[in-house]
């Protein structure tokens, strides 16, 4: 196909044929191993999804820019090479004109073939990992919202219940019995200052009496019984309680609950049946091996974390609205560039289209 004539000396084509390492690596692993390319085999060199990836091979194989103006050269982004060396630039890219085809597969060695398949692999493993990591932080935001409400409603509580004891004409409200209770714990802080927080988003404490006699499990003989529990991060951190008296009533006044194995004594602030504050120090075993390494000083001296009590029924009619109100936030996932309208529509998938 005839191609553009220069405007000034002529300028030669260079399609290098040095292929980049990330490709040189995944040969030696089929090699080695014995076996296909998977996915995350990409990602150990992977870099960010920039701006038109895929559409060109310059920046890996391509044109090889001589111009010696490396960091002001835009040689590829026009027709002419704007540089500002042309007598010496040997940039050519190559001619709109010409075959597409051409342009997007200026590697001709033998392994071509192969290179540009796992070169495509590569650009939708980057689409597949921004993607994730998109969704990763919507989730993180709107979680993160779900907290700061939990928490409005505790502290919303905590406000009644201090403005009703400045009533001296007003009682303090008497508490049930907390053994056989479970608060779920909220707190914006934990949120914003502890990683792998998707990954384990319920926390919770929960109260119960072990009989003396048997180990069971069960209801305390009388108020006065002490009872005992355990407060939940993850799978990682937690804690057990030291059998302690109940409280009788409602109050600001924190109660300290010493632990198992552990210095750490969380307070609590048992502001009614249903609600409780629970406060940590951000060096307490139970959150300090959560905070990110890279974080601040403004994390806070401690963590406060608003519970709400939810029996079994009220717990799981509250994940049902997340679990709906996520969804309608979250936009519909795109189809990946790879799927034919076949494998998007047929029911059975791409794999099916081979039989008769």
């Amino acid at each position: 196909m005839k191609r553009k004539q220069p405007t000034s000396s002529p300028r030669r084509v260079h399609h290098t044929r040095e292929l980049p390492a990330w490709y040189r690596r995944l040969v030696i692993i089929t090699i080695i191993e014995d076996r296909d390319i998977e996915p995350y085999d990409f990602d150990e060199d992977i870099s960010e999804l920039g701006e038109g990836e895929g559409d060109s091979d310059r920046d890996s194989l391509g044109v090889a820019c001589e111009c010696g103006s490396e960091d002001e050269c835009e040689c590829g982004s026009e027709d002419e090479c704007e540089c500002g060396s042309e007598d010496e630039c040997e940039c050519d890219p190559l001619d709109e004109d010409e075959d597409d085809e051409e342009s997007e597969h200026s590697y001709t060695g033998s392994d071509a073939d192969y290179y540009y398949e796992l070169k495509e692999q590569r650009t939708d493993r980057k689409m597949e990992l921004r993607n994730e990591k998109r969704r990763l932080q919507e989730d993180r935001t709107f979680t993160r919202e779900l907290e700061s409400r939990n928490e409005q409603e505790v502290h919303a509580a905590y406000e009644a219940m201090l403005e009703a004891q400045k009533r001296r004409d007003c009682p303090r409200r008497r508490l049930e019995s907390i053994a056989g209770k479970t608060f779920y714990l909220y707190s914006v802080d934990h949120v914003d200052h502890c990683y792998n927080y998707d990954l384990y988003p319920s926390k919770y404490v929960e109260f119960y009496h072990i009989n003396a006699d048997d180990g069971e499990v069960g209801n305390p003989p009388d108020q006065n019984a002490k009872i005992t529990g355990h407060a939940y991060m993850n799978v990682s951190s937690g804690c057990s309680f030291v059998p302690f008296c109940p409280p009788k009533s409602a109050g600001s006044q924190g109660i300290r609950l010493k632990v198992h194995g552990s210095d750490d004594e969380p307070a609590f602030q048992f502001i009614s049946d249903k609600y409780l504050i629970m406060t940590v120090g951000a060096d307490s075993e139970m959150t300090r091996k959560d905070i990110r390494e890279s974080e601040p000083a403004d994390v806070p001296d401690a963590f406060k974390f608003a519970g709400i009590h939810m029996d079994f029924e009220e717990r799981k009619q509250q994940m049902r609205r997340n679990m709906e109100e996520r969804r309608s936030r979250r936009p519909p996932s795109p189809p990946s560039p790879r799927e034919t309208f076949f494998e998007r529509c047929h029911p059975m998938g791409a794999w099916k289209s081979g039989w008769p």
